[in-house]
């Protein structure tokens, strides 16, 4: 399932009007999502709710019997401590056996959807890092959970949230818990909502750790490695042939020396221009290894008329990131089903098993133990360093910018609070995972409205302990990660990564040195770049490194649709921007020598938002 749309009356709204809603809510799913799955399906298994569900296969995710009870579910769910999958009835049966710890006995990317007719409640529970991302929102009458963002514009009226906004355009996407439709926010890591008698309760089931693993090195490897281990004979289970992504960073070896290691058969994919490094180096290792790759590049449809391929992106992913990020992406795993059978497996989000944002705070206290996570440090450094233009956006909306570093300082401060006697490295995970890292699982989440997709460090058989594994194991690069590929796969160990061609075999006294000299000198590299962003140099990312992309985005801003949209007149974000200021800008946008990548795609951000709200007012 793609997804599962639930609305849910309240008993003093007449039925009428609810069903009017819903009407219109079956409208609008079929206009606006028709042509993205294989079949959608309305159900109301009660006067009082209204279910969508989005369909991407034939797996079966909806179950309802005769007394009222019901449960649908999106994504993929695991059994943690079993090597098994659940569908929907047997996800039922587990939680009529145990239903107050019923969402601690999962793993998986996923939003569970459930009525309990004999306690007369709704559950709404989603995985422990919200990977699988849902939407919900309660107005005077009704309660809303939703994949799309786009389809509560029927129940309540959409105004762009300017905080959420502001957080897109220094990021890319949001980091809070704010979507870009005010009054709507995101599902949070291991949620439990629950809808008694029209009111809302809501919980978590998982609780980050606040302490560092007792285990030893050996220890910790030990059950890493057969966690890894039963982690690809679980994703076997159903038989698929999964395709993985595979690039010259350590994260998806990681993955993929789990699969060698199982004798699991598997493919591998890789996306770029044809002489991209990564590229050739994928290519060529796969040659040594004897695995299959798959070149995956961007089609004539892409690069020709990118808006008319990749618009519809922005409704699926709920402009939760630029259109000519999501477009790329979704294009490109569009591709996979001719290659695999539709699975595909990533190497998202690596960074907690190794250096994390919390890199730089130690290297500055010479890898002792900060007394506090330098929150000030991490927001000129990472969080906003890269300035946006604001000389078009109305003085009102400059406030909204004007206090970005509090609202990030806020954000930060609130996520690790109670935390703060915890180690820094726990501290600076816990906000990663739970606001930082977002652009990653947004991109997970629009790709599994086409393909499963599975992000196995993820996982919560695997994060779940790497999150206690102290920085001495994962600092330069990941003693305990390079063990984990050596463990699992020596030959693949010995591969160069893309970081300074250092490869994954562990290191001794003799190996230690020229390791270092290479390691600093790249991380060097890294903290220089950050400078040159601070100073307004353009610095191209990896991402923008992997294509030409700037005749690409010329093609966007060429469409006549877009043109439409960048007209003053006609915008709805004209209610923050000033009409001169902008018409000044996009004179400049004229000239061709203005064109640079963090220029257009600037102006690319704006477009996939106007186009967004334009679409909301539609359904109003």
């Amino acid at each position: 399932m793609a997804g599962v749309l639930l609305l849910q009356n309240k008993a003093h709204q007449k039925q009428e009007v609810f069903n009017e809603k819903c009407a219109q809510l079956k409208n609008q799913a079929l206009k606006k999502f028709g042509q993205s799955f294989k079949n959608i399906v309305f159900k109301q298994p009660s006067q009082d709710t209204f279910i969508i569900l989005f369909q991407k296969n034939e797996q079966q995710k909806y179950f309802s019997d005769d007394n009222g009870n019901w449960l649908a579910f999106e994504g993929t769910v695991y059994a943690l401590h079993e090597t098994k999958s659940y569908n929907a009835n047997e996800l039922w049966e587990l939680y009529k056996n145990n239903p107050d710890n019923f969402a601690n006995i999962l793993d998986g990317h996923f939003v569970i959807k459930l009525h309990d007719a004999q306690k007369k409640q709704t559950v709404i529970i989603n995985d422990f890092i919200k990977n699988k991302t849902n939407f919900w929102l309660e107005t005077e009458n009704e309660f809303m959970f939703t994949p799309f963002l786009l389809l509560s514009a029927v129940i309540k009226k959409p105004e762009l949230d300017h905080q959420a906004f502001n957080e897109y355009l220094w990021r890319y996407y949001i980091m809070s818990e704010r979507s870009m439709l005010k009054g709507v926010k995101r599902l949070q890591a291991a949620s439990v909502f629950t809808i008694t008698d029209g009111s809302l309760q809501q919980k978590r089931y998982w609780d980050f750790p606040k302490k560092f693993t007792k285990l030893s090195y050996k220890e910790s490897l030990a059950k890493l490695l057969k966690s890894f281990k039963d982690t690809a004979r679980l994703i076997n289970t159903d038989g698929r042939k999964p395709l993985i992504e595979f690039t010259m960073g350590q994260d998806s070896r990681t993955i993929l020396s789990a699969f060698q290691n199982e004798e699991i058969p598997f493919t591998t994919t890789i996306y770029g221009k044809e002489d991209f490094h990564e590229v050739v180096g994928v290519k060529k290792m796969a040659g040594r290894h004897g695995f299959k790759t798959q070149h995956v590049q961007l089609l004539d449809s892409f690069l020709n008329t990118p808006w008319q391929d990749v618009k519809n992106s922005i409704l699926l992913g709920s402009a939760e990131e630029p259109a000519y990020l999501m477009g790329r992406i979704l294009h490109m795993r569009k591709q996979y089903p001719g290659f695999s059978e539709s699975l595909a497996i990533n190497g998202v989000h690596g960074r907690f098993y190794k250096d994390g944002i919390w890199n730089e705070m130690y290297v500055m206290n010479f890898f002792m133990e900060p007394k506090s996570f330098k929150s000030d440090v991490f927001i000129k450094y990472r969080a906003l360093n890269k300035n946006y233009r604001d000389d078009i956006f109305t003085d009102e909306y400059k406030r909204v910018k004007n206090n970005s570093h509090k609202a990030v300082k806020k954000l930060i401060s609130d996520s690790i609070s109670g935390f703060e006697e915890s180690p820094m490295a726990i501290q600076a995970d816990k906000f990663d995972l739970e606001h930082y890292c977002i652009f990653g699982t947004v991109g997970n989440n629009l790709c599994n409205m086409v393909i499963d997709l599975h992000s196995p460090l993820l996982f919560r058989r695997n994060l779940e302990f790497a999150l206690t594994l102290p920085v001495k194991w994962r600092n330069k690069l990941s003693k305990i990660q390079r063990g984990i590929v050596h463990g699992l796969s020596p030959n693949l160990a010995k591969e160069k990564t893309d970081f300074g061609g250092i490869n994954m075999i562990p290191k001794n006294a003799f190996t230690m040195i020229p390791f270092l000299w290479k390691y600093w000198f790249s991380q060097s590299k890294k903290f220089r770049d950050k400078l040159k962003s601070l100073m307004g140099i353009s610095v191209k990312t990896q991402l923008q490194k992997a294509w030409d992309y700037l005749s690409i985005y010329r093609n966007f801003l060429a469409d006549e649709e877009v043109q439409k949209l960048l007209n003053y007149e006609d915008m709805i974000l004209a209610d923050i921007i000033k009409k001169d200021e902008w018409q000044v800008m996009m004179k400049e946008y004229q000239n061709s020598e203005y064109h640079t990548l963090d220029r257009l795609e600037y102006l690319l951000k704006i477009v996939t938002v106007e186009y967004f709200l334009k679409n909301c007012r539609e359904i109003s």
